[in-house]
């Protein structure tokens, strides 16, 4: 009986679900310029919750430690915790700035007014003195 009622609200939420159309996103839309503001604004925000978190978690840990060796006569565990948890946010910081780094990198590519080149090939011919030996057979 179970296994009839499951599958029966299975395939009604199949058919509720089955025809649902796909928006097209809105950065399909934007102009570089645009798309470039909106990679600031996610670097600025991933960089404001990298600094939160790295100073949360030095003090969190900092009073962990702190709590951890005036509590090594009793048998509480809070100051341990504390640490770890200060250690974590610390840990977790790292990654809001390597996003943050790659978002920036990025706005800085389509905001930039000039051409990309994609080759690069010198104007600067310099002849180098030198000695070469030909034998002919």
């Amino acid at each position: 009986m179970r296994k009839l009622f499951v599958a029966a609200i299975m395939a009604i939420a199949s058919l509720t679900l089955s025809a649902q159309v796909i928006p097209q996103s809105p950065s399909a839309r934007l102009t570089d310029k645009e798309l470039g503001l909106q990679y600031l604004k996610k670097s600025r925000t991933l960089k404001i919750a990298g600094w939160s978190m790295l100073g949360a978690g030095l003090i969190i840990s900092t009073i962990g430690f702190n709590q951890a060796t005036n509590d090594l006569f009793s048998d509480s565990n809070s100051g341990e915790a504390l640490s770890l948890v200060g250690t974590i946010l610390t840990i977790g910081s790292i990654p809001c700035f390597i996003g943050g780094a790659k978002n920036k990198g990025r706005a800085e590519i389509l905001l930039r007014n000039e051409n990309i080149m994609i080759s690069y090939k010198s104007q600067l011919v310099k002849s180098y003195p030198s000695l070469a030996l030909a034998i002919n057979f």
